[in-house]
């Protein structure tokens, strides 16, 4: 019984997730919809079942990254018009970071999966890194009004 406490409490809630990387229940259950089709894809992929670009598999993916920025926007607009413009300010360029960061790990793998380019796996990641580095900082110096 102490053994699954213990379990428990390292799993984060809803709500430290939701304050930790800024999304919304919406944005969590969207993306697990796009895993969950991407996972599929990628599997026929792999399994050669399905001839396909990386480009065509990474597209779900995408797809998310261009509604959660569309999203993004929604929730900066109706922000700012309730006069909260420094927390709408901090939303959109932390979204913003953490969107960009993540495209552009997206296209370099695509760019190395389809040997476009033949970059090292660090340059790849590193996009990654910066994110992890970022999210770390945002971690340490979370407050409740951001």
């Amino acid at each position: 019984l102490a053994k699954i406490k213990i379990f428990t409490e390292m799993i984060f809630t809803l709500k430290e997730l939701k304050r930790w990387i800024l999304i919304s229940i919406f944005e969590v259950s969207m993306a697990l919809t796009v895993v969950l089709i991407f996972s599929v894809l990628l599997l026929l992929k792999i399994e050669r079942h399905l001839d396909a670009s990386w480009w065509t598999i990474f597209a779900p993916l995408f797809a998310f990254d261009i509604l959660t920025a569309y999203f993004d926007i929604i929730v900066f607009i109706r922000l700012y018009l309730v006069l909260e413009r420094s927390l709408a300010a901090k939303r959109l360029i932390t979204n913003a970071v953490i969107l960009l960061l993540l495209v552009v790990f997206k296209v370099l793998l695509c760019q190395k999966l389809e040997g476009i380019k033949h970059l090292p796996c660090s340059i790849v990641c590193s996009p990654l890194f910066v994110l992890l580095f970022l999210l770390l900082v945002r971690s340490c110096v979370i407050s409740d009004g951001f």
